[in-house]
């Protein structure tokens, strides 16, 4: 049995449940797969600054390979902290924004929408304009990319936990929030993507996961569920080590 595991940077399960319902629809029936968020982060389900929380992520990656698992997934579509894990461990290690450039040329150009939300005090200041390119860049497929699309998300009007609201309440305030961003500007977004000639869209957040419902209504194009296309890879690199130290 192939085992993956998919590590979400933030330190509340408030998410967990949707993005293995999603994980588990994208992957073998006899793939064992789990999403697990990192204990010990602020309970919060912005993502924190990659100092705080890549210490965390290694040290869970390293547990998870002694653990048995033959994969790991970063469950977060900037790709944190991929380098560092993939230092610490001899498994395969991987993330949404790879796991797109797999499917590349056969999609390209690819649109990759962003979610456009100020960062608040303690939460990474990681702008979808600046690490959609640098991370395209790096992957060496700037040219197999439209020009990123900016998703104008409003702040939950319920921000912290309180004596009245848990971390549970905030995000589900915050996955509302995205939803209704893609509802009201996908439209406008896929006309963009058309008119640049893309192939397909990446909605690149993993909080968008079982929402993009949004966008497949006003497209053609393919729209790539993002935890959906990280499972996928995870279990198929999970698969070929497999076969290659077997």
């Amino acid at each position: 049995m192939t085992r993956v595991l998919l590590l979400a940077p933030v330190g509340t399960d408030m998410h967990l449940a949707a993005e293995e319902h999603s994980a588990r629809r994208a992957v073998r029936p006899d793939t064992r797969i789990e999403v697990r968020h990192l204990a010990g982060l602020p309970e919060t389900v912005y993502v924190p600054p990659e100092e705080l929380f890549v210490p965390v992520l290694v040290r869970a990656a390293v547990a998870a390979e002694r653990a048995g698992y033959d994969a790991v997934g970063i469950s977060c579509c900037s790709d944190p902290g991929l380098d560092e894990v993939r230092a610490a461990v001899s498994i395969p290690v991987t993330a949404p924004f790879e796991a797109a450039r797999a499917l590349l040329p056969a999609l390209a150009p690819l649109c990759v929408l962003y979610v456009d939300v100020p960062p608040g005090a303690g939460e990474s200041d990681l702008a979808g304009a600046d690490w959609v390119p640098e991370l395209a860049a790096r992957y060496g497929m700037t040219h197999l990319i439209t020009e990123p699309q900016p998703v104008p998300v409003p702040r939950p009007a319920v921000e912290r936990t309180d004596g009245r609201h848990t971390a549970r309440d905030v995000g589900e305030a915050l996955i509302a929030a995205q939803r209704y961003g893609l509802e009201r500007h996908g439209p406008a977004v896929a006309r963009r993507a058309e008119a640049a000639g893309a192939r397909g869209i990446l909605p690149a957040c993993t909080y968008w996961t079982g929402t993009t419902d949004a966008l497949t209504a006003v497209t053609r194009l393919p729209v790539l569920d993002p935890v959906e296309l990280l499972a996928r890879h995870a279990e198929s690199l999970a698969l070929a080590a497999r076969v290659h130290t077997g």
